[in-house]
């Protein structure tokens, strides 16, 4: 049955990548111009963002439930079948007549080897952070509530949500493991197109590193392996790079038609987005050297992003919504609550922004990496940096991509340093640190002297690829607790309820809400780091910020426990969740433990009922 779970999971992840290849193709047919390879990484983004926006369309009018959305899917493929019609069949025989070399063979068996254990990775269920406090629990509201609809509960109640919306589409026709392999799907097509621009400028066996060396790194597996969206922004913003590149001076409509609308949905996807268009805008003029294309590109990449900003403005006056609230309004949120958010940006996510912080950045990114909220960073991503220096000497067809990965690499040191959110740009980062080793290695064996059966073998036997392999992928699949090894596969699809309570030491009440047989329930937690937001069956509120969040609470109650309890009875809270450290930082504790009824209790969580009628006296 394991095994039957598993091959499930990874055969609607090749559905839904068919699918959306199959549409972005219909869409461009041969347009681009762009080899097979190319074709897959690009088209297949275009045809997710098609359904993403065909879920916003049927969620703003209320018909986002899997009959009118996989009626409206099918007819899409349907139609995108019928456009390219004699083309798809040429495609398919182009295909079988294609025979692998023993190179490519080989290739192929040691990309299964080695990408085996990240593609099992994302069979861990939701245990992470932001997955269980908002991500998912907003995929299914939609779902539920079967349109596009807020949760004023829920942190970041107004915010860009595609790839909210993909993971609605996953709940819909599978769970939530389903979601992490979307969610590693969108990683390995920015690894995809990573490939496809590896190979263009340097060649077949770099290019296959760079991408090993980007899927294994720790900050990218862990991603993969939870449905967060850093990796959806990665893979939209990325391939717009990508496609963009392929521009030239007398570049027709469609690829820039194409990096427009990729780019628009990387804007629907998170606002990160918007600090990259300065970037883009460079970027496009680069390489089209005509404003006409470039403003064409931003135009277009406008237009798709705009759904979400519209919606935000629409319900709250704040396209940005929370944030730029001092321009629009801050509600639902309020001007502390923004205020206690950039002081938690800053705070929480690297180090200062003087020229001594950035001179010790590489030695803090790796000695110090959970100051990045990271995990482990390999020391070979190190040699990014000293790539840099040489940006003067690069080829011409090279140097464009280091000087774009070294600006973004300075717009995030000097904004917020959290290392996922430098996601769009790791597929370069790993590559210029393929690419400098690479040079160094080049340099060592023209060094060598000449002539003599030794310097003949070692240049005969071409090791510099190999020591490239062993010295920046390999160390990575060591002490990496993300991966996966094909023996431990079915333990993890089995074993769901172990590892969850192995993650979250909060699961025991988790689990006792679901046995409990209470359903509809509306629970309270005690600041939202107890991870109780997404438990399916009921209804979890509370956070820091927002209109029932703790500081609200604190600033118009302080020691008022009565007053807390009755806010929260009018919110239609029966249940109130807290962990048992977590409460005893709060005035409430005593009062609470003398007037409600403890519902559980265990080591790390206690669970009170509210009274629903006549409540006792507060302190």
């Amino acid at each position: 049955m394991e095994l039957l779970y598993v091959g499930k999971q990874i055969l609607l992840t090749l559905g839904i990548g068919t699918f959306a290849f199959v549409i972005g193709k219909g869409l461009f047919r041969a347009s681009l111009k762009l080899t097979a390879l190319e074709e897959a990484a690009l088209l297949t983004p275009v045809g997710l963002g098609v359904l993403i926006l065909l879920l916003f369309a049927l969620g703003t009018l209320g018909l986002l439930s899997p009959e009118p959305v996989m009626g409206l899917a099918g007819l899409l493929l349907l139609l995108s079948l019928w456009r390219l019609g004699p083309k798809l069949r040429e495609y398919g025989l182009q295909v079988l007549r294609h025979r692998p070399t023993p190179k490519q063979f080989l290739l192929a068996v040691a990309a299964f080897v080695l990408l085996m254990p990240i593609a099992l990775a994302p069979l861990a269920p939701p245990h992470s952070s932001d997955e269980v406090r908002y991500h998912l629990p907003y995929a299914l509201h939609f779902v539920e509530q079967a349109a596009i609809v807020p949760d004023l509960h829920l942190r970041y109640p107004f915010f860009t949500l595609n790839i909210n919306l993909l993971y609605s589409f996953a709940l819909m026709i599978g769970d939530d493991v389903t979601t992490h392999y979307l969610h590693f799907m969108l990683g390995f097509l920015a690894a995809l197109n990573l490939y496809a621009l590896a190979k263009r400028l340097t060649d077949a066996l770099t290019a296959f590193c760079s991408v090993l060396f980007f899927l294994s790194l720790p900050t990218v597996l862990q991603l993969a392996a939870s449905a967060y969206i850093d990796l959806g922004l990665a893979c939209f913003a990325f391939a717009a790079i990508v496609c963009l590149s392929r521009c030239r001076r007398n570049a027709g409509p469609p690829l820039v038609l194409c990096a427009g609308f990729l780019f628009g949905i990387a804007l629907g996807s998170k606002y990160l987005a918007l600090a990259y268009i300065p970037l883009l805008l460079a970027w496009a003029y680069w390489h089209s050297r005509n404003w006409r294309p470039t403003l064409l590109f931003i135009a277009v990449a406008v237009l798709v992003g705009m759904p979400w900003y519209a919606y935000n403005a629409v319900h709250t006056g704040n396209p940005f919504s929370p944030f730029a609230g001092e321009i629009f309004g801050y509600w639902p949120w309020s001007a502390e609550d923004m205020a206690d958010q950039f002081h938690n940006f800053q705070n929480h996510h690297g180090f200062g922004k003087s020229l001594l912080d950035l001179l010790m950045l590489p030695y803090n990114l790796v000695v110090n990496h959970w100051h990045f909220s990271s995990p482990p960073i390999p020391i070979a991503a190190l040699a990014v940096f000293p790539s840099f220096l040489l940006i003067p000497w690069m080829l011409p067809k090279v140097r464009p991509f280091a000087i774009l990965l070294l600006a973004a690499l300075l717009t995030w040191f000097f904004s917020v340093q959290g290392f996922r959110y430098l996601a769009a740009f790791l597929p370069l980062w790993c590559f210029f640190s393929l690419w400098f080793m690479r040079w160094l290695a080049t340099l060592a064996v023209r060094a060598l002297p000449q002539g003599g059966r030794p310097c003949e073998l070692f240049k005969g036997l071409r090791l510099l690829p190999s020591s490239l392999v062993a010295l920046t992928v390999l160390p990575n699949y060591f002490d990496n607790e993300w991966l996966v090894l094909p023996s431990e596969a079915g333990e993890l699809a089995a074993g769901r309820e172990a590892y969850l309570e192995k993650k979250i030491p909060e699961y025991g009440l988790v689990k006792h809400l679901r046995m409990s047989g209470i359903e509809g329930e509306r629970i309270y937690q005690l600041e939202a780091g107890a991870l109780l937001t997404y438990t399916r069956d009921n209804r979890v509120l509370g956070d820091y910020w927002g209109i029932l969040g703790l500081r609200h609470l604190l600033d118009k109650y302080g020691r008022n426990a009565q007053g807390v309890i009755d806010e929260l009875a009018e919110n239609g809270v029966s249940l109130l969740a807290a962990r048992s450290d977590v409460l005893r930082k709060y005035p409430w504790d005593g009062w609470m433990r003398e007037n409600l009824a403890i519902e559980y209790e265990d080591g790390n969580t206690v669970l009170f009922a509210l009274p629903k009628q006549d409540p006792t006296e507060g302190a």
